[in-house]
């Protein structure tokens, strides 16, 4: 079994109730992320995928810079997933940054029905998430989702955070089938990143033509 998973199943505790625990905080208080992390129980390198993936596919009124503020730690704890270090601590400044206990609340109370949902159709199936060979793939697409989320364009953010969240919970539960659901949601996400991007280019490259005819005819 892949080291990242706790070995004892029967001491297996769904997401959606762990996440459900984070529920019962001081409204008017905050929490700094690394604290917050701190909070999360057994396989928290993948529970920690979750949380910060699954807020940018839910379409919420978050704070300006709140999608590059979680893009960076899944681009770090993506790595982790490669090399197969667990160790869950972020850089000094993001650790340290203060989120209001209301918008946190906010965003479980939005993460908690989806994943109970998603939770409900899994189970132990196509075992082979135990293979390091496995990890490493699906380390190396999380990262590179996570890569995709910050690129500034519209449509580039939430369905690249959604397939890391997926591939996340198959992991968790031992559900190969599901992991091969995030390896699809991937590829539509670095096929629609890939429209956006191109796309920007040629706009662009034809708005700086049309600039420069305008200059050169007057």
């Amino acid at each position: 079994m892949s080291q990242f998973l706790k070995k004892n199943k029967s001491c297996f505790i769904p997401v959606s109730s762990i996440f459900k625990n984070m529920l019962s905080r001081d409204k008017d208080g905050f929490t700094k992320l690394q604290d917050l992390l701190n909070e999360f129980s057994d396989n928290r390198l993948l529970i920690t995928l979750i949380f910060f993936s699954l807020p940018i596919a839910i379409p919420l009124p978050y704070p300006p810079g709140f999608t590059s503020l979680f893009a960076i730690p899944l681009i770090l704890f993506s790595t982790k997933l490669i090399i197969g270090n667990t160790e869950i601590i972020l850089p000094h400044k993001i650790g340290q940054y203060k989120i209001s206990n209301k918008t946190l609340i906010k965003i479980f109370s939005k993460m908690i029905p989806m994943i109970r949902f998603l939770e409900s159709y899994m189970k132990p199936r196509i075992k082979f998430t135990q293979y390091k060979y496995t990890k490493n793939i699906f380390g190396y697409l999380s990262f590179i989702s996570s890569i995709f989320i910050l690129i500034p364009l519209p449509f580039t953010n939430a369905i690249p955070a959604l397939s890391i969240c997926i591939i996340a919970l198959g992991f968790l539960n031992q559900d190969g089938l599901v992991l091969i659901i995030g390896l699809f949601i991937f590829f539509i996400g670095g096929a629609i990143t890939f429209l956006a991007v191109t796309g920007s280019f040629f706009i662009l490259l034809f708005s700086l033509k049309s600039i420069g005819r305008f200059f050169s005819s007057t």
